[in-house]
């Protein structure tokens, strides 16, 4: 009798969970590989409209999914960094490592908490009739202010309950009040550094120190208010990351200095040949250069093959001149 082997279940491992192997439990990957092997795990129903809240995992961590696969109006969301991997599970009753309530458990995502991650981006307020939006990105909670993305931070509280007073306050410190005082993605200046200055920019990574063409790292310990980073030290992390980089005495291949002659222009084509003869007598009937050019193509489109052969046998001596000078 032969018996059919079942196939192995693989699953991509969260990056929070590669980063941190304290959170590599038995538990943590049985519930991995649980919610892979179903497709994932539905937390529940939304109250609004009855279509499933399912909790997905990616290449990057867990998601939610609001409605089903393949129907219209299906969502997905992203969760926040401490719910994209999955934890250890204070569950101690081994009796119930099969059901969804342990998954959910192990998780430690409420469904209503789902609830609201869906809803989102929600518009927290309206400020100079522009509405303040308030949302996930892959790099954590944001306000969106006039096509401006404002990165929260944890004193600024949770990005499902912060409120109007609170919203409008950090767009104007942020984005209305920062734009008017430094430049685009400037968040503070530190000091000036053999006439250039050393300032904290934002960037798709997070906050960086820049002066110049050099980048370097922001301390954890000024992530709040990088205007706090001292002068010295910032300079310090800037000499410290220019050492790190090839300088003149790297290992590079010399090149000799050669005289190369420039190389000769590419020849024109028979079309454009023909272009270059036509274009002045169409400029004083057509304003625009595109009318020029479509009126051009359909007169060479309408050229006989003994009209067009005058512009090929140019085309083909331009060639031949092109290949002797560049050989």
């Amino acid at each position: 009798m032969i018996t059919k082997r079942k196939k192995s279940i693989t699953a991509s491992l969260p990056p929070g969970m590669a980063s941190d192997i304290s959170t590599i439990t038995q538990d943590s990957l049985d519930a991995l590989l649980k919610i892979k092997e179903q497709g994932g795990l539905i937390l529940g129903h939304h109250p609004e409209d009855g279509r499933s809240i399912c909790l997905k995992l990616g290449p990057y961590g867990g998601y939610l999914q609001w409605g089903d696969d393949g129907v219209d109006g299906t969502s997905t969301h992203t969760l926040p960094r401490e719910f994209r991997s999955i934890k250890k599970s204070d569950t101690e009753n081994l009796d119930k490592k099969e059901s969804d309530d342990y998954l959910a458990d192990t998780i430690g995502l409420s469904f209503q908490k789902a609830i609201q991650y869906v809803g989102l981006p929600r518009t927290v307020c309206l400020m100079g009739d522009l509405p303040i939006i308030a949302s996930l990105g892959p790099y954590g909670p944001y306000l969106k202010y006039n096509n401006t993305f404002m990165t929260m931070k944890p004193k600024d509280g949770d990005v499902l309950t912060i409120d109007a007073d609170i919203a409008s306050q950090l767009v104007t410190e942020r984005i209305i009040n920062q734009k008017s005082k430094f430049g685009a993605g400037v968040l503070a200046e530190i000091g000036e550094k053999d006439g250039n200055m050393i300032t904290v920019k934002q960037g798709r990574f997070g906050e960086y120190i820049n002066w110049m063409k050099i980048n370097a790292k922001l301390p954890r310990d000024y992530l709040d208010d990088p205007s706090k980073l001292p002068f010295e030290e910032a300079w310090s992390l800037i000499e410290e990351k220019a050492a790190t980089k090839p300088g003149k005495n790297s290992r590079k291949k010399k090149i000799p200095n050669i005289d190369i002659p420039p190389a000769p222009k590419r020849p024109m084509s028979s079309y454009f040949i023909f272009c270059a003869a036509k274009r002045s007598d169409l400029a004083t009937k057509f304003s625009s250069l595109g009318g020029a050019s479509k009126e051009l193509s359909r007169l060479w489109s309408k050229l006989s093959d003994d009209d067009k052969k005058v512009y090929i046998e140019m085309a083909t001596t331009a060639k031949s001149a092109y290949e002797l000078k560049k050989a």
